[in-house]
């Protein structure tokens, strides 16, 4: 999720982008290595995994239905925007993030080019995502049981806390510039 919020960030040529590179950064490298212990650990198992069922995300019916919810995302943070200023939209991120971080990362993308702050665009995707995986960790425990959601869990509070050192040496590093 944090390369691809990344690359959607990128491609819209959007500013944010400088500000997000510490702390996703961090939180990728961190990731990856959890990913590789939880890999060593699980070693030849021969456990009974039940089967995936993946759909092509390129089906009308998906792509519509993104669409729609992107349309709707950038529609609410217009609203927001205008009526609550900068904390409704943090606060629009967090729910949005809860269910899909890519339509609030799209909608505070777009904006950060336009009108919208660069540090409240990327303060609010990175709750968007710190939602997202708040909400994947949850669905970890109901999905994979006690044990798979304390490994999630503990591979995520390793993330959160790479993103607080992030941000202190991105802090360290903007003064001494």
């Amino acid at each position: 999720m944090i390369a691809r919020v990344f690359v959607i960030t990128a491609i819209l040529k959007a500013s944010p982008l400088p500000l997000l590179a510490w702390p996703f950064g961090t939180v990728a490298s961190v990731m990856l290595v959890a990913a590789l212990v939880l890999l060593r650990w699980s070693g030849d198992s021969q456990a009974e995994r039940p089967t995936l069922e993946l759909r092509n995300p390129f089906e009308l019916w998906t792509a519509l239905q993104l669409a729609g919810f992107v349309a709707l995302v950038m529609l609410a943070v217009r609203i927001i925007t205008l009526n609550f200023g900068d904390r409704g939209l943090l606060f629009l991120a967090a729910l949005s993030g809860l269910v899909d971080v890519d339509a609030i990362t799209l909608s505070l993308a777009h904006m950060s080019n336009a009108d919208l702050s660069l540090q409240i665009a990327a303060i609010g995707i990175a709750i968007a995502a710190g939602a997202n995986t708040f909400m994947k960790t949850g669905i970890a425990f109901l999905s994979g049981g006690v044990r798979f959601g304390l490994y999630v869990a503990g591979a995520n509070s390793h993330r959160r806390g790479s993103v607080g050192m992030a941000d202190r040496i991105q802090s360290r590093l903007m003064r001494i510039v």
